[in-house]
């Protein structure tokens, strides 16, 4: 924890002041494959819910560090 920032506050502190940004942060790499093991399309009837999910990512080459983002426009 650099400066009380989590490692993915950091990624996108990086990412968007970058000029390059494209260097710092891709939604895919060719070298990497990744699956879900459930469904991505849930339904709840309430604001108190809990959802599992297992992500497997198969790589060529060592990743140093992955990052799980949430899309502001969920």
């Amino acid at each position: 924890n650099l400066l009380g920032k989590s490692y993915t506050e950091q990624l996108l502190d990086k990412w968007s002041t970058s000029p390059n940004p494209d260097r710092i942060l891709k939604e895919k790499v060719d070298y990497a494959e990744d699956s879900l093991s459930e469904n991505q399309l849930t339904t709840t009837v309430s604001k108190d819910s809990k959802t599992d999910w297992t992500f497997l990512i198969k790589t060529s080459k060592m990743l140093k560090a992955v990052a799980m983002l949430q899309f502001p426009h969920r």
